[in-house]
């Protein structure tokens, strides 16, 4: 692509004073040619614009098609995305409700166990008590990780929204 140049072009000198002047076959043959010229360079000089209007549009096709193909791309892994947070939120969600009602159960269990520790302190019942709350223990971890999953989850559907929310209103801040 040529690049334009763009000058302060004079104004032509006049070639009257004012009082008429008899044209003769030279002067007009000269006008002629001036005209000519001219007429060359404008057809010229709108090539060159159209050249450059074509090459910009082209160009301006080609970077909205692989815009529009990277848009296609990120929207489709924010769906997959989406669809996984919505899986594992559910499945999350179910697993704490499960997890939480043992817990509770094994809690019951275990304020009975405690009170019985306190009425009988013989050898297997004090086993027993152990292995009890060994479980509950594991129960509790297993509840522990369930939050923290949970935690993640959240915290990704609060990225998704923030990416919706630049995608709508833009980065103001």
């Amino acid at each position: 692509m040529k690049n334009i140049i763009l000058t302060t072009v004079s104004e032509p000198k006049k070639d009257c004073n004012g009082s008429p002047v008899f044209l003769t076959d030279e002067t007009i043959e000269e006008r002629k040619q001036k005209i000519e010229e001219l007429s060359k360079k404008m057809k010229e000089v709108n090539s060159k614009i159209k050249e450059g209007t074509d090459t910009v549009i082209v160009a301006g096709m080609e970077a909205k098609d692989v815009l529009d193909e990277k848009m296609k791309d990120a929207q489709s892994g924010l769906e997959v995305a989406k669809e996984q947070c919505r899986i594992a939120t559910e499945k999350g969600k179910s697993k704490i409700s499960s997890e939480l009602l043992k817990a509770q159960m094994n809690f019951k269990v275990a304020k009975e166990n405690m009170q019985e520790r306190k009425e009988a302190r013989d050898k297997e019942k004090l086993s027993k008590y152990i292995d009890d709350e060994l479980e509950y223990a594991d129960q509790s971890i297993a509840l522990a990780f369930l939050a923290v999953e949970e935690a993640k989850v959240a915290f990704l559907n609060a990225v998704e929204a923030q990416q919706e929310y630049d995608e709508k209103y833009g980065d103001d801040e």
